[in-house]
C-alpha cells in the first residue's frame, strides 16, 4: 500500500515526493510564489507533528513494555512447574509440581 502511495505521488505529484523534481524547479523559477510561501508556512507545521508522532510511539512503546513488564511479573507469581520437568521435585512421595511457587 505505501509503495502504492510512493508510486502515485511520484508519478501524479512529483513536488510532493521528488526533491530533485523540487531542486530543478526551483532552479528555473517554475514554482509560483503562493505555493513557495505556503510550502514555508507548512513545513514547521509538519516537522512537529512528524515529532510528535515519534514521541506517542515511543510513549506508547515504554507503556506497553511497562505493561508487559508486569504481566510477566504476574505470570512468574503463578507460575506452576509441569509435571514430569526436570524442576519438578518430590516431598515424601507427593510431587510439588502442582503447588503456586509464590
Amino acid at each position: 500500500m505505501q509503495l502504492g502511495l510512493a508510486v502515485w505521488l511520484v508519478t501524479f505529484a512529483p513536488m510532493l515526493a521528488n526533491p530533485v523534481v523540487v531542486q530543478a524547479r526551483l532552479e528555473t523559477d517554475a514554482i509560483p510564489c503562493a505555493t513557495l510561501a505556503l510550502s514555508a508556512a507548512l513545513l514547521p507545521v509538519v516537522v512537529l507533528l512528524c515529532l510528535l508522532i515519534v514521541l506517542l510511539l515511543l510513549l506508547f512503546a515504554f507503556v506497553a513494555f511497562a505493561h508487559e513488564r508486569r504481566y510477566q511479573a504476574l505470570l512468574e507469581r503463578l507460575r506452576v512447574t509441569p509435571p514430569g520437568s526436570p524442576t519438578a521435585k518430590s516431598l515424601n512421595g507427593i510431587s510439588t509440581s502442582t503447588r503456586y511457587h509464590e
